[in-house]
């Protein structure tokens, strides 16, 4: 399931080491989107029409978000991620950049619009609420984690954000999944003496 953070059971005592510090000379990186320094990921978020319950919520409501850590914003390797986490039936609203170019063809229905950046938050509002909350999970207890690592992190946001309405109770959640379970072990008869 979901991998969580535990915190540390031990403490250092008596013996400490001090590594050597080097200093790298700082290098410029490019900034904003596509940035060498920042991590590339992709972030789905499933949504259905909702009637407001208050005149300031949004008419759409969040189901299960999904975030997958990509090596690259190139459309070819975003076509292969949608492609695992979406059905081809899917109705997809996206901002218009380039490397969701060829979502025409793998997807029924594709809503691609240029965004200003001010309204964003309008089009696409389910989406940069669970990046915002991912963001601060991940600068609050993530941080300073290698890549090969930091899929796990996402993982365990999406973990606890997707059951968000399984309720307190941890008996009646035992009970709903193990009523749903469906096990591949078949009984066989062994030893079975021929008559």
């Amino acid at each position: 399931m979901g991998n969580t953070c535990l915190p540390v059971l031990w403490k250092l005592t008596k013996v400490f080491s001090l590594p050597k510090l080097s200093w790298k000379k700082r290098t410029t990186v490019k900034r904003g989107a596509g940035s060498q320094a920042k991590t590339k990921v992709l972030v789905m978020a499933e949504s259905t029409p909702a009637l407001p319950a208050k005149k300031s919520q949004k008419p759409k409501q969040v189901g299960h978000v999904k975030m997958v850590v990509i090596p690259s914003l190139k459309a070819a390797t975003i076509d292969g991620e949608a492609a695992n986490a979406m059905s081809s039936g899917a109705s997809i609203a996206s901002d218009a950049t380039s490397s969701h170019k060829n979502f025409a063809s793998e997807f029924s229905k594709i809503d691609a619009r240029a965004v200003k950046p001010e309204d964003i938050g309008k089009v696409l509002p389910r989406v940069h609420i669970a990046i915002s909350s991912g963001k601060s999970l991940l600068i609050d207890t993530c941080h300073g984690i290698k890549k090969e690592f930091l899929q796990s992190c996402p993982n365990e946001f999406c973990y606890k954000f997707n059951r968000r309405y399984f309720g307190d109770d941890p008996f009646e959640r035992l009970v709903m999944v193990s009523a749903g379970y469906r096990t591949d072990f078949e009984h066989g008869i062994y030893n079975k003496k021929a008559g």
